[in-house]
C-alpha cells in the first residue's frame, strides 16, 4: 500500500535538499556551490516556512540568518554546522504516516553529516559527537527490526560501532570514515524502504 500524498511534506524535502548541499559545499570550501545553494535555499523557504509551526518556523529563520553570516564572514564549517541543523529542523516536521521512507532514515543522514563535518574540526567537540552518536544509534534502532536484509542491517550496525569506537579513541578520522559509511548507507536505506512499501 503507497503512502498517502503529502504536498506538504513535498515541501519540505524540497526545501531540506538545498540545505543538505549546502553542508556539502560548505566542508569543501566550494564558493560558487554555496551560492547556488543559498540561491536555492531563498526560492524554497517562504513555502517551507508556510507549512511550518511557529518555532520550527523562527528558528530556521534564525538559522539561515546565522548562515550568511557565517558564509560572508569565510566562515564554511559553521555554515556546514548550521545547514545540518536547517536540514533536520525540515526533516523533523515530515509526516511520517505520508511517508514510504522512515523518517529515521533522513535523521540517519542528518547524523552522518553532522559527524563528518565536526570530526573535520581541528579541536573536535567529543562531547557534542558522543550526543549525536547516541542519536544515530536511537534512529537506527527504531527502524532495525523493520530490516530484513541480513547485509544491510549488518554494515549499519558496523558502522554505528565504528562512531562509538572512534568516540572511544577520540580517532577523528575513525568518525569521519564512520560518518562516511553512515552516508552511503542512507542511500541503500532508502532504496530498501522504496523497494518495501508495504513495511510499516
Amino acid at each position: 500500500m503507497a503512502a498517502p500524498a503529502s504536498p506538504a511534506n513535498d515541501t519540505l524535502l524540497a526545501a531540506a535538499s538545498p540545505f543538505e548541499d549546502l553542508t556539502e559545499f560548505a566542508e569543501a570550501g566550494d564558493v560558487r556551490g554555496m551560492e547556488r545553494a543559498l540561491a536555492s535555499i531563498k526560492q524554497h523557504l517562504p513555502s517551507a516556512k508556510a507549512v511550518l509551526g511557529d518555532t520550527p518556523k523562527a528558528y530556521l529563520d534564525s538559522l539561515v540568518t546565522d548562515i550568511e553570516e557565517a558564509f560572508g564572514n569565510g566562515e564554511y564549517r559553521t555554515v556546514a554546522l548550521l545547514a545540518v541543523e536547517a536540514y533536520r529542523t525540515l526533516i523533523s516536521a515530515l509526516d511520517e504516516s505520508a511517508m514510504v521512507v522512515p523518517k529515521a532514515v533522513s535523521l540517519l543522514d542528518y547524523a552522518g553529516f553532522k559527524l563528518h563535518v565536526l570530526a573535520g574540526a581541528d579541536a573536535p567537540d567529543w562531547d557534542l559527537m558522543q550526543r549525536v552518536v547516541q542519536e544515530a544509534d536511537g534512529f537506527w534502532n527504531s527502524i532495525e527490526g523493520q530490516i530484513d536484509e541480513k547485509g544491510l542491517r549488518d554494515a549499519m550496525n558496523t558502522a554505528i560501532q565504528g562512531m562509538k569506537e572512534a568516540l572511544s579513541a577520540r580517532d577523528a578520522r575513525l568518525m569521519a570514515f564512520a560518518a562516511r559509511v553512515d552516508l552511503d548507507l542512507v542511500d541503500l536505506l532508502e532504496t530498501y524502504f522504496e523497494d518495501h512499501p508495504q513495511r510499516p
